[in-house]
């Protein structure tokens, strides 16, 4: 396990010291050998979002682990083929430059006796939990400082606020609510959508969709402006003049489904809906349906039957991780420990007379 004092540089500073005959990689296989002289080979370098080490035999042997992890994840479907081709093409140069390095036999000796698990990889979560100890630093050009965290001393620069970050393929980014993860897809503007909406696979493994807009860095830059539609700009405008009345007709219909005769209807709360609503996305992302979520209309009295979705369920609680499976339930207040968790309705969905499964 490494003890390595992270760094982070500038970029204008990583790109004008003289090439060291060190390689790096990052965590994606990412190259880079530009590197300033002052910084030993013990250290981890995080520069644009990426962590970056110093390619040795042990961190060569957790690279292979992971690729072999990576081709078994494309196999089964869950890792798009353009993203598994670059990966592949990264780790061949990799692996060469490591055969040069080091020759094969003591490659071959390190994956036999490695503890992968063990290995502690470079992070760029580094950065992150940096963030609050450089909210000082003004600018990439400013004076470097030192900070202090718990893990030592560390050398740290933030990147330019002021210039927007280059979204791709592969981006470590951070969504509304705090959660990160790597973008996997990118999808163009829609209607409601002005700057186009992406997919994720957060770093719990995972999926989410999320508008562009909203999306961000691991240092809280925007990837775009932010901009709103004509109907987001009637609501503001709407609240703003504190008109009530005006708001009949755009507040949610909290009944589900809307047409068809129901015996039972289940009362739900306006701020609770809300909260499905914030993590729609990523549920039907993983296969849940708009009826597993909001349906509150049954043949049945709560809680029987199979029909009542999870807004019924919520009554003022926070909603916690999202699973094909299941959604954790947390208290608003008071111990984060009493976790319940809402099974994915099994169950026949009946919309506008007709019956679909589920």
């Amino acid at each position: 396990m490494s003890d390595a004092t992270p760094v982070l540089l500038a970029e204008d500073q990583a790109q004008n010291t003289p090439p060291s005959m060190a390689l790096w990689y990052a965590t994606d296989l990412s190259r880079w050998e530009d590197v300033t002289s002052q910084v030993t080979t013990d250290q981890d370098l995080v520069l644009h979002g990426k962590a970056y080490r110093h390619l040795t035999p042990e961190y060569y042997a957790w690279l292979r682990s992971r690729m072999t992890h990576a081709q078994a994840k494309h196999r089964r479907g869950l890792l798009p083929t353009a993203v598994y081709d670059q990966l592949r093409a990264r780790f061949n140069t990799m692996q060469d430059d490591a055969i040069r390095l080091y020759g094969e036999a003591t490659l071959l000796a390190m994956l036999e006796s490695l503890d992968i698990q063990g290995y502690e990889p470079p992070s760029a979560q580094t950065a992150s939990r940096l963030l609050a100890l450089l909210q000082d630093a003004q600018s990439a050009e400013a004076t470097p400082q030192e900070f202090y965290s718990g893990s030592g001393s560390v050398r740290a620069m933030l990147p330019d606020p002021t210039v927007p970050p280059n979204l791709a393929v592969g981006v470590p980014v951070r969504m509304l609510g705090g959660s990160e993860g790597v973008v996997m897809h990118i999808h163009a503007a829609e209607a409601e959508l002005p700057a186009g909406w992406v997919e994720i696979t957060t770093t719990d493994g995972q999926r989410a969709q999320t508008d562009t807009r909203y999306l961000t860095d691991i240092y809280g830059r925007r990837f775009v402006p932010m901009t709103y539609t004509p109907s987001e700009q009637r609501a503001m405008q709407l609240a703003a003049d504190e008109r009530p009345e005006d708001f009949d007709d755009i507040l949610p219909d909290l009944n589900y489904p809307t047409t068809g005769t129901w015996p039972f209807t289940e009362q739900v709360d306006l701020l609770d809906y809300f909260k499905v609503e914030e993590i729609k996305e990523t549920a039907m992302g993983v296969g849940w349906t708009y009826a597993d979520l909001f349906q509150n209309r049954s043949q049945f009295a709560m809680p029987c039957g199979q029909e009542y979705g999870l807004i019924c369920f919520v009554h003022g609680r926070a909603l916690g991780a999202v699973t094909a499976d299941a959604i954790e339930l947390f208290p608003e207040k008071g111990n984060r420990d009493q976790c319940t968790r809402f099974q994915r309705p099994r169950r026949q969905e009946v919309i506008h007379g007709s019956t679909h499964a589920t």
